[in-house]
């Protein structure tokens, strides 16, 4: 009897014993897995919070770029009223927008739209300041044309006491320039940045923290108020003083991880000044290093693993080592049968990214041909039709030479716009193929802009007959260039599509005359161009606003309203030129486009 309970006893002492090993090694297991999937959500959580400040900032610079370079923001010394309209619009399309201004080229407030209690409010003449001794002024007159400021984030200040509740504030301003570059004043915007930055409190996982810090130690974001802005409110709160090993250690490893006292950091770094070096445009910053993102978890040890294990559990496992040694096989298959559920849904996922960026494809190649061979169908039914009309002249007794003459040369023109159209359709296959190949689809080559015009206009034949309007061509003089003829046609094209679908009412009938020839002033450097049309011209009152993003004067939704935009921007910014708007109602209108015969530097 004693041997049989010894027996039971060395049983049970080794089923305890085995399941005792079990748990330890899970739980070893179970730590180190906590480990990973607490760096990949610092990880992850740092790349979410850097994208979304990145975005912002960009949103911002380019809603303050696009803004200055509008004629409504750089007529505001002529009509200030519209300034003053348009600004406003901007305010409310941007709630976080605290404050929009206009500063002289002196540093007077010129115009000051200030947000309060929710509502934008247009400020006195009598109450505007002279800021030409403030940071964000002085900094703003080194601007070049293409460079954005951007200031430090901090809390704002009235009268040189941090305003409450706070309200945390970055800067963003750009010169305004004219038409003819010349300097008119400074455009500001005062963001409140607060609600990008409570994304750093909030801790959906109780784990990780994640702060933002500024290049000289003072925390921004993710700590207690006492700790944050402490250039304003308290100096002794900085890391850099309050912890310098670590702060050490934070810059010699930024964008990477390392241990310190049994805490794990992850940082990421945020420059300012090249944060939009990607959106055609340069930024300048008072800030002397990076703007930093940490994210900082205990890192799990066996005993705090423990803890987080229920006390009935390691109870059961004393007690019923073989219910225990199930309820591990079931841990265990469970925890597999998640990361295949896992898997699975992430090739799901990977799977559904690749049919849609085929659908984007696919939509693009269809987008693009549809045109082209909605040309071909045409211009082949035009060729069927003269071919029915050959084969009746054939039969006929009669036999009409001129008939015949005629007939051959709409046969050739026929054939020619087909032969155009299919050739367009297999340079737009290549484009794309350039396209899969990270090649650029427009290339600067040298070529004879008639010749080009000619090629471009041929596939406007038949829809232009369709509806009663003339196109007529005039090409005279050297019109050699070397330049983007991509960017040329598709100016052209975006003009002619426009004067087809605006300037005629419908059913009425007109003309639309394309003319190059070198430019009188400077016939060896320049080449003009013009697309006129007879149609209803454009109203006074719209005329400085075509080019403006998103204007349209057909019903909203019918039209992008980018087409003119487009062209500007082509003309602009890849082809060096000038485009001018001449248009009276009722007498039509004409676009004189002024191009360098060379262009010097690659835009395109």
């Amino acid at each position: 009897m004693l041997v049989s309970r010894a027996k039971s006893f060395a049983t049970i002492l080794i089923t305890l014993l085995v399941c005792l090993g079990l748990w330890f090694s899970w739980i070893k297991s179970s730590e180190q897995d906590t480990y990973r999937v607490r760096k990949s959500q610092a990880i992850q959580k740092l790349s979410e919070l850097n994208l979304s400040l990145t975005d912002w900032f960009r949103t911002s610079g380019i809603y303050l770029k696009v803004a200055a370079e509008t004629s409504l923001i750089q007529n505001y010394q002529v009509d200030p009223d519209a300034t003053v309209t348009y600004l406003k619009l901007i305010g409310r399309k941007l709630s976080e927008i605290t404050q929009l201004r206009i500063l002289s080229t002196e540093g007077f407030e010129v115009i000051r739209i200030q947000r309060k209690s929710g509502k934008l409010t247009t400020i006195n003449q009598r109450q505007l300041q002279d800021k030409s001794n403030r940071y964000y002024f002085v900094k703003s007159k080194t601007l070049l044309p293409n460079e954005i400021y951007i200031s430090p984030i901090d809390l704002n200040e009235e009268f040189g006491k941090v305003e409450e509740p706070w309200t945390k504030t970055v800067r963003l301003s750009t010169p305004i320039y004219s038409q003819q570059d010349r300097l008119l004043g400074y455009l500001i915007f005062n963001f409140d940045i607060g609600k990008v930055l409570t994304k750093f409190e909030n801790r959906t996982d109780p784990h990780v923290e994640t702060e933002l810090i500024d290049s000289n130690g003072f925390w921004v974001a993710g700590k207690d108020r006492n700790k944050l802005f402490g250039a304003q409110i308290n100096p002794d709160q900085n890391l850099a003083k309050m912890q310098p090993g670590l702060w050490t250690k934070i810059n010699e490893r930024l964008n990477g991880s390392f241990l310190e006292d049994k805490t794990h950091y992850t940082s990421h770094s945020l420059g300012l000044a090249t944060i939009l070096d990607d959106q055609a445009f340069a930024t300048q910053t008072d800030q002397t290093g990076p703007y930093i993102l940490l994210a900082s978890f205990q890192k799990p040890t066996f005993w705090t693993t423990i803890n987080t294990i229920s006390i009935a559990l390691l109870v059961l496992l004393m007690f019923f080592g073989a219910l225990m040694s199930y309820l591990l096989h079931w841990a265990i298959r469970n925890r597999l049968q998640e990361q295949m559920a896992k898997r699975k849904i992430e090739r799901q996922y990977l799977a559904q990214d690749r049919m849609a960026s085929l659908g984007r494809l696919v939509a693009g190649v269809s987008h693009e041909l549809k045109q082209p061979l909605g040309n071909v169908y045409s211009a082949n039914s035009v060729t069927r039709d003269l071919i029915k009309d050959l084969r009746d002249i054939a039969i006929s007794s009669e036999q009409d030479q001129q008939s015949l003459e005629h007939l051959q040369q709409a046969l050739s023109s026929s054939t020619k716009i087909i032969e155009n159209n299919i050739q367009r359709a297999r340079s737009l296959l290549d484009n794309f193929q350039q396209t899969a190949n990270h090649q650029s689809n427009i290339k600067r080559q040298k070529f004879n802009l008639g010749q080009s015009l000619k090629n471009i206009t041929s596939s406007f034949g038949p829809i232009l007959d369709r509806e009663n309007i003339d196109l007529i061509q005039d090409y005279s003089g050297n019109l050699t260039m070397d330049s983007y003829p991509a960017a040329i046609s598709q100016a052209v094209i975006n003009l002619i599509e426009n004067a087809r679908k605006h300037a005629f009412a419908e059913g009425q009938s007109g003309r639309i005359l394309i003319k190059a020839n070198p430019d009188p002033e400077k016939p060896l450097s320049h080449i003009q161009l013009k697309i006129k049309d007879d149609g209803m011209g454009i109203p006074t009152e719209k005329q400085s606003m075509v080019f403006e993003p998103f204007f349209t004067t057909q019903v909203i939704g019918r039209n992008s309203g980018l087409g003119l935009s487009i062209v500007q921007n082509m003309v602009n910014n890849i082809l060096e030129g000038t485009i001018e708007l001449k248009s009276e109602p009722g007498r039509g209108t004409t676009f004189q486009i002024t191009l360098p015969r060379y262009v010097e530097k690659t835009n395109a």
